[in-house]
Formats: C-alpha cells, structure tokens, sequence
C-alpha cells in the first residue's frame, strides 16, 4: 500500500512501480495455464497482494519453462516490495536474483529465435527495471547504461512486432518521463548515457494501452493518473478520472482507492479522501499478510484525513484501530503515526495556546480587529476548546462560530483560536472578517505547522478572491502552494489554474 506519489523523482518511481512486461499480440504467448497465472497474478499486484501475485508469477513459470516473461513478472513483484519503502534494501538481493534469470531466458529464446518480440520486450523490461533500482540507490552511470539497453531492445520488439500493443506501455512510460527530467539531468546525459525521450509521443503510447483491452490496462491508467496528476501537468481531474476508470476494472481494490484518496488529500478533499480511505479498509479484509499491512496503512492514511478534516475524535479512533493490528511496524508507518499523533495535539491546542508572555493577565488587551477579551478563567480555556472541538466535529464549523469567538478573546493572543475562527467564518461565506482573522493567526506564531500555515494562506487567497481582489489573492494562494511538507499544497495550483485549461491532454 503506497501513498501516492508527488513531483518528478517519485513520479518516476510510480512509472516503474505499474510498469510490467511487454505482452505480445493473439494467438501468439505463452501457453494457456501460463497466461491465466500471469493474469492472476497481475489482479493479484493490483490489489496489494504481493505474497500472492509471487505465487501466480512462479506457476505461470511452471507452466511455460524458459519463457521470459513469467519470470519478469516474478522480477516486477520484488520491485513493488523494494518502492514499499525505498530506504529499506532487504528485497535488492531477490529482485537482482530474478532480473539476471529473466535475461538469461530472454538471452536463450534470441539466441534460439532471434526476433523474438516478447522475448526482446521481456529483456528490455528487465533493463528498465534495474535502471530505476540502480538510480534509487544512487549509481547513476549503471542506471544511464541500463535504461539505453533497454529502451533499445523495446524499440526493437516493436520494430519485429508493430502489433505489440503492451510494449508501448514501458516505452511510453519510459519516453514521458525522460523528456521531463531537470535540465541538469539532460545535460548529463551523454556521461550517463541516458537516452532521450519525448513527452508527447509517450502519453500517446501510454493512452494506447490504457484504452485498448490489454492486461495491462490498468497499469497504463495508473501511470497516465500519476502523470496527470503531477505538480507539473496539474490535470487532477483527469488523474482522478484514470483511477476511477482502473477501479472498474478492479473493484474494491484497496490500493487504488487508496491512491484515490492520496489524490484527494493532496486536492484538500478531506472528506471524499476519509470515504475512500474507508472503502479501502472495508475491502481489505482477511488475515493475509498483505492484507493486514495495507489495513494498518489505510488505517494511519485514514486518520490523517480525519485530523486533517479537524475530525479529531474519529482520527484517534482511526489510529487506535491501524495500531492494533498484527506485525511489525515499519519505519514509514511509525513516521506517519507520530505526523498524525503530533497533528492532533497541536490541534487540541498543545503548545498552541500560548498567551503572549508579556500580557499574563491580558492587560494589554487584544490586538486591533480582534474580539473583545472573555473573562473565562485561562484554566478552563484547554476544555472549551475541547468542548468547541466536538461542536464543529458533530454539527460543523458554523455551529461551533460562538465558541471560537469566545475562545479568541480568552487568548486574544494565541494562534490557534484565531485560526479556527477564521477557518469557521470563511466557511460560513464571511470573507472579510475571515481574512482578518486568518492574519492575526499567522502574526501571533512564528514557525507555525504547516497544516496552519498552509490553510491559513489558502483561505485567505480564496477568500480575498471572492471578494474580488485577484492580485492580492494569487499572492497567498502562490504561497500556500510552496509551503513545505503542507499535505494539501496542490490544492492551491487547482485554485491559481481552476479557469485554465490542462497543460496536457490528460484524457482517454
């Protein structure tokens, strides 16, 4: 279960993730029972489930002895482990195992019949695989050397075989992403002897997969939705439109949804996110293995949302449950929970609720703009904002508007519930006032979490639209969108661009 991915490096690394082998044209391949475990086995991957895709790959193995192929596929599953988690290398050893037999077999069946397209394709599959391994752990001279060998031996199976559909789907892959690497990097390519791509050309190869009846259609939508839903091209609703159309494909798969909901979070939709994540855990049942890690996953994706969506009660709720389930808890998982448990002590006002240390008693007064001072006892200001928590998480953020004024003039000098009441009256349509309030908010705290900040300039940018000020609102729209580690910083390019076309074609 992988989170999805974001910006050019790790877009490169979803290609290679949904990448598998060139397929061949009917009646041509490898025998029937082969075929039918390849296909198991890739339905299997679509789901997360690697233990059993492994399973599928070595009977289709059996089934067609020195085939090429249903070796890569063997060679595909470990490289979906090692993306699991890039930073941990304990599945190198089979991957690098399984890719040297596949080239042995595709070596053999050339030898024994050159021209072989699936053979060749196989072989050039393979190459890829290991470019992106090698570059992952920063031997770049045998990823450039890898990736030429084998882009040169795809362009081949297509030349032997024009008719093969499913070798466009690395090559495409392959041609779109090595058009769109840094500058820096194309001016390095000849000493790494990386090999050119072209963009355009990809998507097409890409959209030719993805919408014929190819096995490895959804592979192709994968990518194409990784694509479109990059910082880059930022066509979102084409990237959401790749998923649902995967997700027909294969219904209920707790890693599409779970991509999906990736998506939506990063979009700022909270609550569609918490509904996919949701579905996701609702699929994912049983005790497999893999199966009990993707439910802890969704579990920590879950609660992030919740917490995101100040659903607090829910997101402990969500944790709770990711944390009682069975296993180990890799390093990535235990990153995510404490993100999410430190989030949600922040937004029940831990270390947020500070008073300015030179007003004690608040004899100072509130600064310009801000609600008169409550005379709550400063004690009692931690359970009323609990108590407003629970309002807005049960009935919403307009009901709980009362509670956040008064909180704001109990602490007329902490960041917190002058945030939330900024975030209440944005969202009940009072714009001005919200705009206020969200700049008092991000004046009362230096270094302020990137959730707060992050919303803070996206609801005064959307804000300050509405009431017509564009120049001023494209500034902190702008500036929410280069907030770092803000989860939802995309959601403020979907605002700069709502009116603008895609960059690409991001369509079927």
């Amino acid at each position: 279960m992988r989170r999805p991915v974001r910006g050019s490096r790790t877009l490169f690394a979803l290609v290679l993730i949904a990448a598998g082998p060139a397929a061949h044209p009917e009646p041509v391949g490898p025998p029937r029972p082969a075929e039918e475990a390849i296909v198991d086995g890739l339905r299997a991957l679509h789901q997360g489930l690697y233990a059993r895709a492994d399973e599928a790959f070595l009977r289709a193995a059996r089934a067609a002895p020195g085939d090429p192929e249903p070796l890569l596929f063997r060679a595909y599953g470990f490289y979906w482990r090692i993306l699991e988690d890039p930073k941990v290398e304990d599945q190198d050893g089979a991957f690098r195992s399984a890719t040297e037999i596949c080239l042995a077999a595709a070596e053999a069946r050339l030898e024994a019949a050159p021209g072989d397209a699936r053979a060749g394709g196989a072989a050039g599959m393979a190459h890829i695989l290991r470019s992106h391994v090698e570059a992952l752990r920063r031997s770049y001279f045998r990823a450039g050397q890898e990736a030429r060998r084998g882009k040169k031996l795809l362009e081949q199976a297509l030349e032997d075989d024009p008719g093969l559909t499913d070798a466009l789907f690395p090559l495409g892959t392959y041609n779109y992403f090595a058009d769109k690497v840094p500058a820096l990097v194309k001016g390095l390519r000849v000493f790494l002897f990386l090999p050119g791509g072209d963009a355009e050309q990809g998507l097409g190869q890409l959209r030719a997969v993805a919408t014929s009846g190819s096995r490895l259609r959804t592979d192709a939508r994968m990518v194409l939705a990784a694509i479109c839903g990059s910082r880059e091209e930022r066509c979102y609703r084409g990237a959401i439109g790749h998923l649902e159309s995967a997700l027909r494909d294969n219904p209920g798969s707790p890693m599409i949804l779970g991509w999906l909901g990736g998506l939506q979070v990063r979009l700022g939709r909270y609550d569609e996110a918490a509904r996919s994540f949701e579905e996701a855990l609702r699929a994912a049942t049983g005790v497999d293995p893999d199966r009990v890690r993707e439910r802890r996953r969704l579990g920590l994706y879950l609660a992030e949302a919740l917490a995101a969506d100040w659903r607090l009660d829910h997101a402990e709720a969500a944790l709770r449950a990711a944390k009682q389930e069975a296993g180990p808890l890799p390093d990535s998982d235990r990153r995510l929970l404490g993100r999410v448990e430190g989030e949600i002590a922040a937004k029940r006002g831990a270390g947020l609720l500070a008073q300015d240390p030179g007003t004690p008693d608040g004899n100072e007064g509130p600064p310009d703009g801000a609600p008169a001072a409550s005379t709550a006892r400063p004690a009692a200001v931690p359970e009323a904002l609990a108590r407003a928590l629970t309002v807005q998480e049960e009935r919403g953020p307009a009901e709980a508007l009362p509670a956040f004024k008064e909180l704001a003039g109990a602490r007329p000098h902490a960041a917190l519930p002058r945030f939330l009441l900024g975030r209440a009256l944005f969202l009940g349509g009072r714009y001005g006032e919200a705009e206020a309030e969200l700049a008092a908010a991000l004046d009362l705290t230096e270094g302020p979490p990137a959730w707060m900040e992050g919303w803070a300039e996206l609801y005064r940018g959307m804000a300050l639209e509405r009431l017509g000020d564009a120049r001023r609102a494209r500034t902190h729209l702008h500036r929410a969108g280069d907030i770092k580690r803000f989860r939802s910083a995309e959601r403020a390019l979907l605002e700069l661009e709502r009116d603008e076309p895609p960059q690409i074609a991001c369509g079927p």
